[in-house]
């Protein structure tokens, strides 16, 4: 299921902290996982969301300006005493690049919890065709990644996940 940001921008006035309290607590009565993509912007609305979270990703694309925007966000997630709850996820890598992944490991403290390989042309037809790139793509770099971060991320909160590699690949079964 999905509850859509607004249909225009100065309805998002009405998305109050109470608002997203109350649509979480809600919602936990009836989904085992809740994903809210909160944007960049820490707004009270998005800091009652991060406050009222079990895990917070940060999803960052492998530039220096991201690096620069996930330390800030980090600091402030930590001021919210949220830190032990972050995670990082790099988004689009690849892998010629002047920033790595271990710049945002390093600088942030924290491993990359997932990494999403950059993958534009399978998105791009994906979204052209109007599915997501799991369903439309699903042998891609791109779908793999997304599967063994959900993976990792359900196997985790069961409580399963082993540290051999066997555990971080999906089964075909």
């Amino acid at each position: 299921m999905l509850l859509a940001s607004p249909n225009s921008p100065e309805l998002a006035e009405y998305v109050t902290s109470s608002a997203i309290k109350t649509i979480l607590d809600i919602s936990r009565n009836y989904f085992e996982y809740i994903l809210m993509d909160c944007g960049c912007a820490l707004v009270d609305p998005v800091i009652t969301a991060l406050e009222n979270s079990d895990t917070i990703f940060m999803v960052n694309d492998v530039n220096i300006l991201s690096l620069k925007r996930a330390k800030v966000c980090l600091n402030v997630i930590q001021q919210l005493n949220q830190g032990d709850k972050a995670r990082l996820i790099i988004n689009k890598n690849i892998k010629k690049n002047n920033v790595n992944i271990s710049d945002f490991e390093n600088l942030l403290g924290i491993p990359a919890y997932a990494v999403i390989t950059n993958d534009f042309k399978s998105v791009n037809s994906s979204l052209n065709n109007g599915q997501p790139v799991i369903v439309y793509k699903p042998r891609s770099p791109i779908a793999k990644d997304m599967n063994n971060f959900v993976d990792k991320l359900v196997l985790e909160r069961e409580g399963t996940l082993k540290n051999d590699k066997k555990s971080k690949t999906r089964k075909n079964s």
